[in-house]
């Protein structure tokens, strides 16, 4: 029986419109976006219902021994750290007869390689029942409320050198974000991938780096009000809007097959998801009834596009690697995997000391970008935009029985991983499923 869990993590993002003032015969649309990773959460999300239809396990694979991982004897240092050089964990095996554990695997030049921090960080925040994996970077309340304050003096600046001059007071004033850890230790490896891939989102968002298929945030705010002046229209709204961006597992995924004693991980879409959020008076952010339309497109527009980007950013194929072992490490949790095998996990959940941990900063650096639009109109005075942006990452984990699908053929897939085996002692086999 599955035993329901839940993890749930928060995260913040934003984004600011001001209204200015313009030239009476040239309408300018600008766009000032200041960015930081309110809350890189990365915490771990599973689905509903499993897909129906067949599922082809045919291929090569390898076949990871988590006893002889846990063996200091067995095989080379670098292969127990690279778990055999698995890059796209597939499932598991219980394997009773010999008090065994096999992860199931492939290699691939297309999928950053898994490392054996990461094994061990997932599964001692999930076998200790610590708080949800997170990552946070915040920004400090006292520079939002600068930033407030600045465009709130500025509303009606008309020239572009006052203009100019507002982006660099807010440059100025826009402090680095604070960084934030928790489930796991900040140093670790698992730490830094969740970081650094909503840092690299955040800069998409403001048009700092571009990824084809994607259109900014930035951009589409700034489409935005050019077709609102083009139309003779006032700038839609003229207060601070604030969003938040965070990476999340599609909802009612991951699915799996599953037969007996085997687990297979079917899919793990990851998506961007966006809400809007409001400012007080003293900088503190809290969450809006609405949503940006622009933020809505810019968050199904990166998430469609997530697996061709993740094929050109390694920080997010190593987040997509990590969703997919941390929900088949839950599911072993689930599964009382360990018990049912015999298997020890002493190693994993206490021994094992990381190998792959580096300093992490105490803060990241704001980010700030801008896009100006100008547009000839034959009257009238126009309104002009300054958004503010913040971005986090927010991760669930539910898995129930729903999520599962029976599927026959995984009996054979299991024979044939425990029947490849070299010995008993062996690391790691390769086998081929046909």
């Amino acid at each position: 029986m599955i035993r329901e869990i839940k993890q749930t993590i928060s995260a913040g993002s934003g984004c600011n419109d001001k209204a200015h003032q313009l030239f009476p015969s040239l309408a300018t649309f600008f766009m000032l976006t200041f960015f930081s990773v309110l809350f890189c959460v990365t915490t771990w999300l599973c689905p509903s219902s499993a897909a129906a239809g067949s599922l082809s396990y045919k291929g090569q694979h390898i076949a990871v021994s988590m006893r002889a991982l846990a063996q200091r004897s067995s095989g080379s240092l670098s292969a127990r750290n690279s778990l055999s050089g698995v890059s796209k964990i597939e499932g598991f095996v219980v394997d009773g007869d010999n008090q065994d554990i096999i992860i199931i695997g492939q290699r691939s030049s297309r999928h950053p390689q898994y490392h054996l921090d990461d094994l061990a960080v997932n599964m001692r925040t999930i076998w200790d029942k610590t708080e949800a994996l997170y990552c946070s970077l915040d920004p400090r309340p006292q520079d939002v409320r600068n930033v407030m304050q600045i465009l709130s003096e500025n509303a009606n600046v008309a020239s572009p050198e006052d203009r100019r001059r507002v982006i660099q007071q807010v440059k100025e004033i826009w402090g680095s974000q604070t960084v934030r850890i928790g489930g796991i230790p900040r140093e670790s490896r698992h730490a830094h991938i969740m970081l650094d891939a909503d840092y690299h989102m955040k800069k998409v968002s403001l048009g700092l780096i571009k990824l084809a298929g994607i259109s900014s945030y930035l951009e589409r705010k700034a489409a935005q009000g050019e077709e609102y002046i083009r139309a003779g229209k006032d700038m839609p709204g003229s207060e601070i809007t604030i969003n938040r961006f965070w990476f999340h597992m599609k909802e009612g995924y991951p699915t799996f097959r599953e037969a007996g004693n085997i687990v297979w991980l079917e899919e793990s879409p990851v998506v961007l998801l966006t809400a809007k959020q409001n400012a007080t008076q003293t900088g503190e952010l809290f969450d809006a009834q609405e949503d940006d339309p622009q933020a809505v497109a810019f968050a199904e527009n990166f998430s469609n596009r997530f697996e061709q980007a993740a094929a050109q950013v390694p920080s997010y194929a190593s987040l997509k690697n990590l969703y997919r072992l941390r929900a088949l490490l839950q599911v072993m949790y689930n599964t009382r995997a360990d018990s049912n095998s015999g298997l020890d996990l002493g190693f994993y959940l206490n021994a094992y000391r990381y190998q792959m941990e580096r300093s992490m900063p105490d803060s990241f650096p704001g980010l700030v970008n801008h896009k100006e639009i100008y547009v000839d109109v034959s009257k009238g005075f126009k309104k002009w935009s300054f958004p503010v942006m913040y971005g986090g990452v927010n991760m669930e984990m539910d898995i129930t029985e729903e999520q599962f699908r029976a599927d026959a053929k995984l009996n054979k897939m299991r024979k044939a991983v425990i029947s490849a085996r070299p010995a008993l002692g062996s690391l790691s086999w390769v086998f081929r499923f046909r």
